[in-house]
């Protein structure tokens, strides 16, 4: 409120740029002001006396002051009562967007003050229920709205929302939805909508809504503005009614309208949701996904079409784009960890592997990210075609098939290099092979190979190239790392030759018809790093005569050079020499390493020589 100079005429103060949604400011204008600046002189200088030090000391002095300062008191409240009385001042309502002020009509008691709000707010929307329709709602009037949401939200196709009786909540449905139309029925499908409200007063609002939500396409918007705009002029929307009625815009919008609470995307709005919508709006967001008509309507047809979506998701929001999302996000949770980590994918797949794992907004995934990642342009929210709208899904398309059959691709090459390797054309010849040898491999590495090998109870190719991967690696391929493969391919053909020797000299030893034996690989190491392998089978029948022909050898080597180790390492060494080819004896030098690898007792022999 402000005062003027005594019997001048109104003169208000000018308000900078003034904003539309603030409250309304109402100055009055006194017409004598005389009075009240008496008064106030007063009581300033008896309240200046008292602070003055000389008084501090002397409470005869200060007594008396604080009497007559009580005095002036009251009668600067009564100066001011008669001051500002209503029909001694001029009431005017500050200028707002048009920077005009607007003189307002005097009545008895606060008739300025009601002619001010029906100037500021003139889109007031009628609600006829005394219980809702405030600005602090009462316990009792807090939980039939609790219920009315409720069964805004789980009964929204039924008459009366179900409701029953003749309970607050049910006046409340009556007076805000069914008497405005903002619940009713739909002709075309029959069935019970929330809409665009029928009644006048409740169109103002209604477009103000409509307004926030449409704004809200390139980010995302405080529920509380929203709230806050409602409340403003020249909707002055009432506090408790505002939480229903924007309850209504998100049912009405759910194919438009995502909720994020605390910056994480909501997919369906229920009863737990309201109810901190209701008491925390400031925690939540919306935005306007532009999903159901024009450019980025096409880009979601497409999508479905080529991968073959159907609309699951009618009861969440944005259902048409949390059906594409929730395709590419399923497929994308199945996949190995081989195929999350790998690198051996195309540029353009990998980048959408990427995409997918660390997107947090659908819209932005889908109209944004993935476009950019493929090399097409992102789809706008305003855009009414998009031409790239079948390349792009096409792309999409291809790439995720790559992602989704990349290590079934994997173990399809092991295979081959697996059947490469032994010279055979099918699974079933290697794994005959490596039957022929069940019992005979009791070295632990080898021996599981082989067993893996043979094993007849795998359902398919994959699966028993899956299991062999294992065996040779320690390590599960869905677990691999490109590293991991490529030791894989380094260490097959080591055990592939160290199994097809066996199988060798088995059927060597069945040749010759042979019984029981043991066998051994010995394998020589020259000193230019030249290898000489070769498998020697000990028939079970001539080795004791072996041995005692091995024991004359050593007793006559040990009286030439004079004890029994020097007889054993000059033996080995004259062997090492002639299993060289050519055999010189410059080639024996350094270190021959000779191992034996039998199938029923492995031995390995290591002889050094200077």
């Amino acid at each position: 409120m402000f005062g003027g100079g005594g019997g001048g005429g109104p003169n208000p103060p000018y308000i900078a740029n003034p904003s539309s949604a603030a409250k309304p400011i109402v100055a009055a204008i006194p017409s004598d002001v005389s009075e009240l600046t008496k008064a106030a002189q007063e009581t300033a200088a008896i309240t200046s006396a008292l602070e003055d030090p000389a008084a501090s000391n002397d409470w005869v002095v200060r007594l008396e002051l604080n009497e007559r300062l009580a005095q002036s008191r009251s009668s600067l409240g009564s100066a001011i009562v008669r001051t500002f009385n209503a029909q001694e001042c001029v009431w005017i309502l500050l200028g707002e967007a048009t920077n005009k002020n607007v003189q307002l009509q005097v009545g008895r008691g606060s008739a300025a003050l009601s002619n001010a709000a029906d100037s500021a707010y003139k889109s007031t929307p009628i609600v006829p229920n005394e219980m809702l329709n405030r600005s602090e709602v009462s316990t009792q009037g807090s939980k039939a709205r609790r219920l009315l949401l409720k069964a805004m939200i789980e009964n929204g196709s039924e008459p009366r929302l179900g409701l029953e009786g003749y309970g607050p909540e049910v006046a409340m449905y009556k007076a805000l939805l069914e008497g405005s139309g903002l619940h009713g029925n739909d002709k075309r499908s029959n069935t019970m909508v929330f809409r665009a409200p029928t009644e006048q007063s409740m169109l103002p609002a209604w477009a103000a809504l409509e307004y926030q939500f449409k704004h809200a396409k390139s980010r995302r918007l405080n529920l509380n503005d929203i709230y806050a705009a409602l409340q403003s002029p020249p909707i002055g929307m009432k506090a408790a009614v505002v939480p229903v009625f924007v309850t209504v815009g998100l049912l009405s919008f759910s194919d438009e309208i995502a909720i994020y609470e605390h910056g994480t995307f909501k997919p369906n709005l229920d009863t737990a949701i309201s109810e901190r919508m209701v008491s925390n709006p400031h925690h939540f967001d919306i935005k306007h996904f532009a999903n159901t008509t024009g450019a980025r309507r096409q880009v979601i047809d497409a999508l479905a079409q080529r991968l073959e979506v159907r609309p699951n998701f009618r009861k969440q929001r944005v259902a048409n784009v949390l059906a594409i999302v929730g395709h590419l996000v399923s497929q994308i949770s199945r996949l190995d960890n081989y195929t999350r980590r790998t690198k051996n994918l195309s540029t353009k797949t990998r980048n959408v592997r990427d995409a997918l794992l660390v997107a947090v907004e659908p819209d932005d995934l889908l109209f944004v990210t993935l476009p950019k990642t493929l090399g097409f342009a992102p789809v706008d929210t305003t855009a009414k075609n998009y031409a790239n709208a079948s390349s792009f899904a096409q792309s999409l398309g291809v790439a995720l098939e790559e992602l989704t059959t990349c290590y079934e691709q994997m173990l399809t090459n092991l295979l081959e290099l697996l059947l490469a390797g032994s010279a055979e054309t099918s699974r079933h010849a290697v794994s005959g092979q490596a039957t022929a040898l069940s019992g005979e491999v009791l070295e632990p590495s080898l021996r599981a190979f082989v067993m893996t090998l043979a094993n007849n109870h795998a359902n398919n190719d994959l699966d028993w190239i899956e299991a062999i991967a294992t065996v040779v690696t320690k390590k599960a391929p869905k677990e691999w790392t490109d590293t991991d493969q490529q030791r894989f391919c380094h260490e097959l053909p080591q055990h592939l030759g160290s199994f097809q020797r066996l199988v060798a000299l088995h059927a060597d030893q069945r040749a010759y018809g042979g019984g029981a034996f043991d066998a051994f690989r010995v394998t020589v190491t020259r000193s230019d790093g030249r290898e000489h392998a070769r498998l020697v089978g000990v028939d079970h029948d001539q080795r004791e005569h072996l041995e005692s022909a091995l024991h004359r050898v050593i007793d006559e080597l040990t009286s030439i050079v004079g004890s029994p180790q020097k007889a054993h390492s000059s033996l080995l060494a004259l062997l090492s020499e002639h299993l060289s080819a050519p055999p010189t004896t410059a080639d024996i030098h350094g270190v021959a390493d000779i191992h034996g690898d039998r199938n029923n007792a492995p031995a390995r022999t290591r002889a050094h020589y200077g």
